[in-house]
């Protein structure tokens, strides 16, 4: 995905559960309602941030990935039962595909990172409101600032977010073009239709809130014919569940089955049995750039619910262990 895409994906996490707050239990809600304080406290970065993956660690042919394909005759391979919260939209998109398919895993680790992030912000937090509120630390260098944690948790949305794009899980080598139409198609609809602001100071441009601190459409914007109408309801209306999935137990496991069901849903549009070289930018221009198109609405729209879903678990991780 794209610059503007990952910020407005980490905005509308930050959106989705100020919507959702309400329908938590009341230790929850709290925990979302300070988790929801610090992001907008913390969310001027939030453009720059989440892109840092891609502009300085530049570590795309592994942690942005988890490039499954189908065995070769004979092959070992991996099957297991693969889950996801039960209002989760992409097992929709392959209803016909069985959740125990076998694969094998060609390239990547971005569960892995994932994981990583996620004891990095949640060992952070501790430490900071441990120590360096401590008035024996205060102001010790050592200490991750609120801004240095917040760049965390856009990291992590990036990578999750990653995830969800069908062809960072699918091991066919497709041109480049391909990818990049996917992403750029996304992107185009975002920056048509929200208010940005620009600073001379600055190289990128950014979102301009509203008094909550999400993202503000533009006066003119008209998204009655793009997916953005569809992700606004939904991330409104979508029952919320904290789980993530019945036989996941923590960020990678879920991060797992969400490559699975990410590989399946590309392998649906383009079918597993036509390679790299069937498919050239023109084919995929008359037979499935379209098709990419209409499944937004449940690509992305999964992308904002699982990222606020970890959002919520990192912080309650840490609320947990100060318990």
């Amino acid at each position: 995905m794209k610059q503007y895409t990952h910020a407005w994906l980490a905005l509308m996490a930050s959106k989705r559960l100020y919507e959702k707050r309400n329908t938590l239990s009341e230790k929850n809600k709290k925990t979302a309602n300070r988790l929801l304080k610090f992001l907008r406290q913390n969310n001027d970065g939030i453009v720059q941030g989440a892109w840092f993956p891609d502009s300085i660690i530049h570590d795309n042919s592994t942690g942005h990935i988890w490039k499954l394909r189908a065995p070769e005759a004979g092959e070992e391979y991996r099957q297991q039962r693969h889950t996801l919260p039960s209002r989760s939209k992409m097992p929709d998109l392959v209803s016909s595909r069985p959740d125990n398919e076998r694969v094998v895993l060609e390239k990547g680790n971005l569960p892995d990172r994932c994981q990583a992030l996620v004891f990095q912000i949640r060992d952070q937090l501790k430490i900071l409101y441990d120590v360096a509120y401590d008035k024996k630390n205060a102001g010790s260098a050592i200490i991750a600032t609120n801004n240095q944690i917040a760049l965390g948790f856009f990291m992590l949305a990036h990578y999750v977010c990653d995830a969800h794009m069908p062809l960072h899980c699918d091991a066919r080598g497709f041109d480049s073009r391909i990818h990049d139409d996917i992403e750029k198609q996304w992107e185009d609809v975002i920056t048509d239709n929200y208010d940005f602001l620009t600073d001379p100071t600055q190289k990128e441009k950014r979102f301009k809130l509203d008094y909550r601190g999400f993202p503000r459409l533009a006066d003119d914007a008209d998204i009655s014919e793009s997916f953005l109408e569809q992700i606004i309801d939904d991330v409104e209306n979508r029952s919320f569940q904290i789980s993530f999935g019945s036989d996941n137990g923590n960020v990678w496991d879920y991060m797992v089955d969400i490559c699975y069901y990410s590989y399946l849903v590309s392998t649906k549009i383009i079918p597993k049995n036509l390679g790299s070289d069937d498919v050239t930018f023109t084919e995929y221009r008359n037979n499935y750039e379209q098709k990419f198109l209409d499944i937004a609405p449940e690509i992305l729209g999964d992308s904002i619910d699982a990222l606020a879903r970890i959002w919520f678990d990192v912080w309650r991780q840490y609320e947990e262990i100060q318990e």
